[in-house]
């Protein structure tokens, strides 16, 4: 059964979904030892997301890339940007 969870779309240390760009081609995101594998926008500043445990980290294509990755990786360079 998969287990949806709302959360908070950026990247934050006071948050616990963390996001890495991994050689500029790809991202990892990860939420308390789970890994994002699908996102649903619920709203412009959340999204639902579909996350597993996994013993290797699941990687999604290059973040310029239509979809998931491009939102979650304009959030992460927003923040980078920041400091």
């Amino acid at each position: 059964m998969m287990s949806f969870t709302k959360c908070k779309l950026m990247h934050s240390h006071k948050t616990s979904v963390n996001a890495a760009l991994l050689d500029d081609t790809k991202l990892v995101v990860e939420r308390d030892l789970h890994f994002l594998r699908e996102l649903y926008i619920s709203s412009p500043e959340e999204f639902v997301g579909h996350w597993v445990y996994a013993n290797e980290p699941i990687f999604h294509e290059h973040p310029l890339s239509v979809g998931l990755s491009g939102i979650v990786y304009h959030k992460v360079i927003d923040e980078i940007e920041k400091s």
